[in-house]
């Protein structure tokens, strides 16, 4: 009864993996770019809102997710609003650096929305938070982890 129940749960796992990894090549777009972009909050606005910069990362994601953002990224990046999508805003750990990060099919479509929605911040920075300011860095491609590479970092950290 046992080894069959463990032969059962391996293959069950397996296939699980499987359709995941079929799932991810099927549905993500091929191409993805980052802007790096570093968020500087004044000393005197961070004393006075302690949590501003968890917010200020969750409404610059929401910001950029919305369809107006869509709508002006695609306009002044000259693709189609369907050529791309906003992966999201994430902060790079211990620094006031944020990756802002979009997917495509065309990189050449990617890396200009990427790079544009960077100088979006930038400027929406600028005219409407007087407390902080954005500052550009710089627009690369880059190649996340499939689900299966993040399965078997978890599996290994396991062990260390």
């Amino acid at each position: 009864m046992n080894r069959r129940f463990v032969k059962v749960a391996a293959v069950a796992v397996l296939l699980l993996i499987v359709s995941l990894c079929v799932r991810h090549f099927l549905s993500k777009p091929a191409v993805y770019a980052v802007s790096r972009v570093m968020l500087k909050v004044d000393i005197d606005y961070r004393r006075t809102n302690a949590e501003g910069y968890s917010i200020q990362l969750q409404a610059i994601s929401d910001f950029l997710g919305s369809k107006v953002a869509k709508q002006i990224l695609a306009r002044s990046s000259a693709v189609s609003l369907d050529s791309f999508q906003h992966a999201g805003v994430i902060p790079v750990r211990s620094t006031d650096i944020l990756r802002v990060e979009y997917q495509g099919f065309d990189s050449n479509s990617v890396w200009n929305v990427a790079s544009n929605a960077a100088f979006l911040v930038k400027t929406v920075y600028a005219t409407n938070q007087p407390g902080t300011s954005v500052e550009y860095i710089d627009t690369e491609f880059f190649q996340p982890k499939s689900p299966l590479a993040i399965l078997l970092d978890k599996a290994i950290g396991l062990f260390y």
